[in-house]
């Protein structure tokens, strides 16, 4: 089995330094252009099928991109963002002094950690690796993803054969390229924040 995925993060959403999961915000308009300068390094990659989270920052990033490069998309809710629970738009600064304990818990980066209110990291990694076992059965060999910078890490750390506890490790910017090319069962990073703002 050969597969290409191409993982791109939906623009800024003018919230920065804010954790953004669930909440259902739009790109801001410098998150809009970044996705318009991403749409021909895009469509250099000849992607075959796109397959977007159904989030409002992601749906509007297939529709640039997809119609640049002239194909529908689909809407995967396995691809949405993880679930901050009642983190949900606070800076790690306000959660830090309401959560004590619950931020030194995160910032030991253990997969059984849950978000209060929210999603595990486990259960999060659960559902990303359910996806992939769909995606891998499926015929076309490059893949467009428009999807969140916690679900791009999560299938960086599951392809490269990595604990989700490593996944806060990779800073995906606002509307980057990732590549990650699939050969049998093993993963190989080719590309990595590729068009991206700064964070």
């Amino acid at each position: 089995m050969r597969k290409k995925l191409l993982l791109v993060r939906h623009g800024d959403t003018g919230l920065p330094g804010r954790f953004i999961g669930r909440t259902d915000v739009p790109m801001s308009s410098a998150g809009n252009a970044q996705i318009q300068v991403l749409k021909g390094l895009v469509k250099s990659r000849r992607p075959v099928k796109i397959m977007s989270s159904p989030m409002l920052r992601c749906v509007e990033t297939a529709n640039i991109l997809s119609n640049h490069v002239g194909l529908d998309y689909s809407l995967e809710p396995e691809i949405r963002e993880i679930d901050f629970g009642e983190w949900e738009k606070m800076t790690f600064e306000e959660i830090r002094l309401r959560y004590p304990e619950e931020s030194s818990l995160w910032l030991k980066l253990d997969s059984s950690f849950r978000f209060p209110g929210g999603e595990s990291l486990e259960k999060f990694q659960e559902r990303i690796a359910v996806f992939w076992e769909r995606l891998k059965s499926m015929p076309e060999d490059a893949l467009l993803l428009t999807t969140h910078g916690g679900v791009i890490r999560g299938l960086i750390c599951l392809l490269l054969g990595l604990s989700i506890s490593h996944y806060p490790l990779f800073q995906v910017k606002p509307g980057s390229l990732s590549t990650v090319e699939v050969f049998g069962g093993r993963g190989i990073l080719d590309g990595f924040n590729e068009g991206g703002a700064p964070a």
